[in-house]
């Protein structure tokens, strides 16, 4: 015959693996949540896309805001793309907008329109599939 007391203490006991499988639960259910939100949500990378090959040509956008440059680049991985200073990081050698190096960057999709003074005003003369974000010229 079991006392009054072990029979507190079983209930007690059961109440506690109960509470722990009701914790695991949780906690697994929780770590699954975080894991697919994590999977769901793109990458900045991917939002991203990327360029490389020779400057062709070059068009100089006189009425943006900053004035910037319109680069046509070539092959193995072309691109028409706009470089901004100051939204555009450039690195060694700076040799954008000359035409003839070789480029290596990223940009984010969604361009500006190129815009060029004619006579009395400005007219949009292009525009690029994104500004450049980062790019790494040739000597």
């Amino acid at each position: 015959m079991k006392t009054n007391t072990e029979i507190k203490r079983e209930a007690l006991f059961r109440k506690c693996l109960n509470l722990k499988d009701r914790f695991r639960n949780k906690k697994f259910s929780f770590l699954v949540i975080i894991l697919v939100c994590f999977l769901s949500f793109p990458s900045i990378s991917d939002a991203q896309g990327i360029f490389g090959g020779r400057i062709n040509s070059f068009t100089f956008c006189s009425c943006n805001t900053p004035p910037s440059y319109l680069l046509y680049i070539g092959p193995p991985v072309p691109a028409t793309v706009m470089f901004v200073p100051g939204a555009s990081n450039q690195f060694s050698y700076y040799q954008i907008p000359r035409p003839g190096i070789w480029v290596l960057g990223a940009y984010v999709p969604g361009g500006i329109p190129c815009l060029i003074y004619v006579g009395k005003g400005c007219a949009p003369l292009g525009a690029g599939t994104g500004i450049i974000s980062i790019v790494g010229t040739s000597m």
